[in-house]
């Protein structure tokens, strides 16, 4: 029995030493577990606390991009430093009729034909007589713009004995408001100029220039004096000042922030800013710019570019872009061809809508076109408006060209206008019409010339090369294109902020809703913008990335 017993109680030890440790690995795991649990919900809590920091930061980086772009278009004065706030531009605009004395179309241009000074001029001889000049066709680029100042500039010498006085009068509202009179002393050719107060008139003076229809503004001078005090004018136009955005400024080189900046304990690690002007607008753009911009995007051969154009114009008759991540869903598009175009694609830009193209189908009515920012628009978008302008060129001089053009606006000045026939004169190359004329490229005719400044000239008027006395102009039927323009309306402002090992960034866009009716801005510094013409309630583009 003892034994037996003692043998029982040696089991009975056994089995409560194993029940033992079974139960220490129970609790063990258990704790483990509710350690586990414990620190996830750490973890999980600290990296939503440094999510909500970095999203804080982006969100700031972001308001201070909106800020720089709202202090380039708040600046008052304007300046004509072009890496300053408020750059602005000088515009010639001749007008194409006139009114007068017997050889008043004279004094329509500058000279006989370009890089000529030869004069070509009208003369008062007897007091009273009057020159008026009207129909400023290269305001069209200009649509869109703000303007900052207008002034009559002419360009006139004195032939008599005395001095001549004229008398400077323009008309809009349906009536003529008179300036103060200028006196020609001089017998060698001189320019005078006469302010013109842009919100003189209840409607602006701004707004009734760029009405569509010419005939509403005018610029008169009639002669003063009478007897021998006879003068000659050779050019009778207006000179324009207007807002310019170029890459140079502040907005677009990030020169208002030192980067990556402290917020607390986050930062902001990155702040930037895209003009849409810049960009091909999806909605708007002819089948042709936008084979062509596939194509120098990278999308090749040619035939696979034209064939997504061709899917691109049919899914916009019936789909509206709303985003450019959209055109993904067009037949044929894939990530990689999006990845290679969707730094030069727009929805967001400015459309002129008093600037019209054919329709890509006969049966539908004309097409509004969306100007292109020739100072921000990168060598891929000016490369197939370039070859869009002169279809049988050789890309490699179409790329020379594009160069020559970025070259020009990144290290020289910036782009200003279309076309003057003053800027011809004097070699201005913030004239894009005179710039062309002077480069040197290998084949560039003067007829692909010509073509280039069609195009890209919203007005759809080009002075004829021929030298024709009488300053012959001819309407271009082009409807390849869309015209160069000088500013931006609306800006994409991507900001990325950083806490810990954890980024975020905020993508919206940020711009100035445009009047069409009154060619006038309702408001400045808006965060949403139609997408499309029409829309009355606006959508804000807004996208958040981890």
């Amino acid at each position: 029995m003892k034994d037996k017993t003692s043998f029982i109680i040696h089991r009975n030890d056994g089995t409560s030493i194993i029940f033992a440790v079974f139960a220490l690995i129970v609790l063990s795991i258990l704790g483990l577990t509710i350690f586990s649990l414990v620190s996830t919900d750490i973890d999980s809590a600290t990296s939503q606390i440094l999510s909500s920091r970095a999203l804080f930061a982006a969100e700031a980086g972001w308001q201070i991009g909106a800020q720089a772009v709202w202090d380039d278009k708040d600046e008052d004065p304007q300046t004509t430093d072009k890496t300053a706030n408020g750059y602005y531009g000088i515009s010639y605009l001749d007008g194409y009729f006139s009114d007068g004395v017997t050889d008043n179309e004279n004094v329509c241009f500058h000279g006989t034909n370009w890089n000529n000074d030869t004069p070509s001029f009208c003369t008062f001889d007897a007091k009273g007589q009057f020159v008026e000049v009207w129909d400023f066709q290269q305001r069209f680029n200009l649509i869109g713009a703000r303007a900052a100042a207008l002034e009559i500039i002419i360009r006139a010498k004195k032939t008599g004995n005395g001095d001549q006085k004229i008398n400077f009068s323009y008309y809009a509202d349906s009536k003529w408001t008179k300036l103060k009179a200028l006196t020609v002393t001089g017998t060698d050719w001189e320019y005078l100029t006469q302010a013109i107060k842009i919100d003189k008139l209840p409607s602006g003076v701004w707004q009734v220039l760029m009405s569509s229809n010419g005939n509403d503004f005018r610029i008169k001078a009639i002669a003063a004096k009478v007897g021998s005090r006879t003068c000659d004018i050779d050019w009778f136009a207006l000179r324009v000042k207007t807002e310019v955005d170029a890459l140079s400024e502040p907005w677009a080189s990030n020169s208002y922030i030192s980067l990556p900046a402290a917020l607390g304990n986050a930062s902001i690690e990155s702040i930037t800013a895209s003009d849409e002007s810049g960009k091909i607008n999806i909605n708007y753009a002819p089948y042709n710019l936008m084979r062509r911009l596939l194509y120098h995007c990278g999308i090749t051969p040619q035939s696979t570019a034209n064939t997504l154009a061709t899917n691109i114009v049919n899914y916009r008759t019936s789909n509206w872009f709303n985003t450019m991540e959209e055109i993904k869903q067009v037949t044929g598009m894939t990530d990689a061809y999006f990845d290679l175009i969707d730094q030069d694609i727009t929805v967001y830009s400015w459309v002129n809508q008093d600037v019209m193209r054919p329709p890509d189908l006969p049966t539908d009515p004309p097409v509004p076109r969306a100007s292109i920012n020739i100072n921000t628009a990168s060598l891929n978008v000016l490369k197939a408006v370039l070859k869009t302008a002169t279809p049988g060129y050789d890309n490699d001089r179409i790329n020379e060209i594009a160069t020559a053009i970025k070259n020009q606006r990144d290290t020289q000045l910036p782009f200003t206008h279309m076309f003057s026939s003053y800027a011809t004169q004097t070699n201005d190359t913030q004239s894009f019409a005179a710039f062309i004329e002077d480069l040197s490229v290998t084949d560039l005719t003067a007829d692909r010339k010509n073509s280039m400044r069609n195009v890209a000239d919203g007005s759809y008027y080009n002075r004829e090369l021929s030298g024709d006395p009488n300053q012959n102009w001819f309407e271009n039927d082009d409807a390849g294109g869309v015209e160069f323009c000088y500013y931006a309306h609306t800006f994409l402002i991507e900001s990325t902020g950083r806490s810990g090992n954890i980024e975020r960034t905020v993508i919206q866009t940020y711009g100035s809703t445009y009047n069409y009716s009154t060619y006038t801005f309702d408001s400045e510094g808006e965060l949403v913008l139609p997408t499309y013409i029409g829309e009355s309630s606006p959508k804000p583009y807004w996208r958040e990335e981890h």
